[in-house]
């Protein structure tokens, strides 16, 4: 994300689109993230699902597509979820 950022900050493109979707074109559940998150980190907590606060409407799910941000900057993805957290968890233990 960090470097998509700078290629859009750093652009010399004429017509910039004002609005890009940073993403890794690739879905993730909830479930994945905190799976992720538990292995690097070596945490395992319990956690559970309260029924009652659950909504019809919320996403399992979230993927998004990052096909503008690489055509316009001929951007590729170099780093995963789980290198994401890895970086995140190392910069902050």
């Amino acid at each position: 994300a960090a470097r998509a950022f700078y290629h859009w900050a750093n652009s010399d493109i004429a017509s910039i689109p004002s609005c890009l979707n940073v993403c890794s074109g690739t879905e993730y559940s909830v479930q994945n993230v905190i799976d992720i998150c538990m292995e690097v980190t070596g945490c395992y907590p319990h956690l559970s699902v309260d029924p009652l606060r659950l909504r019809s409407y919320d996403r399992l799910h979230q993927l998004g597509s990052n096909s503008l941000l690489s055509s316009t900057f001929q951007w590729s993805l170099s780093h995963n979820l789980k290198d994401a957290i890895l970086d995140l968890w190392e910069s902050i233990k």
